[in-house]
């Protein structure tokens, strides 16, 4: 997800950490980053096993 997605000012769109579906539990397929408002449904990550937040570093 970008900045842009989540800024007020833009796109204000909530992320959403999944760690279970309709009341079972994400624990075999591990949780689930969603965007609720998606209209597609279509953006979402599985399995996640870390999330890190911090400054963007440019790639070399």
């Amino acid at each position: 997800m970008s900045w842009g997605e989540v800024d007020p000012r833009y796109g204000d769109a909530g992320i959403l950490l999944a760690t279970s579906v309709d009341g079972r539990p994400l624990d075999a397929e591990g949780p689930q980053l969603v965007v609720p408002g998606d209209t597609a449904g279509s953006r979402y990550v599985s399995r996640i096993t870390s999330i890190w937040t911090g400054p963007a570093t440019a790639f070399t």
